[in-house]
This record gives structure tokens, sequence and C-alpha cells, in this order.
């Protein structure tokens, strides 16, 4: 935790002020952080990453290898449906979908219980 106990005065007008004080809104932020961000932003370059940004992430390789199976099942139904506009009924199209979609879900379930085993 940063110990914060001085203070910078910068002079705005009535206007700059509101400004600023809706892009912190608008960002989810304190007028104050806005302003260390910008500060550190200008300063660097580029924002400092936080400190629990270098930590590396674990993703299952088994669920990634089954998203993309997923992925590739649904780009092969997007390019049928492209390349058979005319003919294509959207019925069927509909019924693809929705067996891809229990797919992806038993897919997920089955994921997300042998996870929780472990």
């Amino acid at each position: 935790m940063i110990r914060r106990n001085k203070w910078v005065h910068v002079k705005v007008s009535g206007q700059e002020r509101d400004d600023w004080n809706k892009k912190a809104n608008a960002a989810g932020l304190s007028l104050a952080d806005m302003i260390r961000l910008k500060m550190e932003t200008s300063l660097v370059g580029r924002r400092s990453a936080p400190a629990h940004a270098n930590k590396k992430r674990f993703v299952d390789p088994s669920l990634l290898a089954g998203l993309a199976k997923v992925g590739n099942n649904l780009n092969q139904i997007a390019r049928w449906a492209n390349r058979y506009k005319e003919v294509a009924d959207a019925v069927e199209i509909i019924a693809h979908l929705v067996a891809f979609e229990r797919v992806l879900r038993a897919f997920l379930n089955e994921f997300m219980t042998d996870r929780r085993a472990s």
C-alpha cells in the first residue's frame, strides 16, 4: 500500500474540472486516480503494470483444446451457411446451432466438474 500524504495543487477552470470528473467517472476512477494514471502514462510512455500483472496465469490445455474444437465446429457451420445461402434452411441452421450449444454446454459442465473434483 502506497502512503500518499503529499498534495499537488493544480488550478483549472470550472469546465475543465467538470470534464475531468466526467472522464474519471466514465472510466470508473476517482479524479485523483485518473490524474495519477495519466501522469504515469505521459511520463513513461505507457502505464506501469500493476504488481499482479507479472504473475503467469495457468490455462488448462484440455480447456484450450476443447474450445478450439468448438470454435472449429462453429466456423464450419458459418461457412456452410454462407456458402449455401440461397438453399440454406433457417430451421436447419438453427438446429445445428442448438446442437452446437448443447455440445459446448456439455463440454463446459464436464470441464468444470473435473476441475472441482481435482
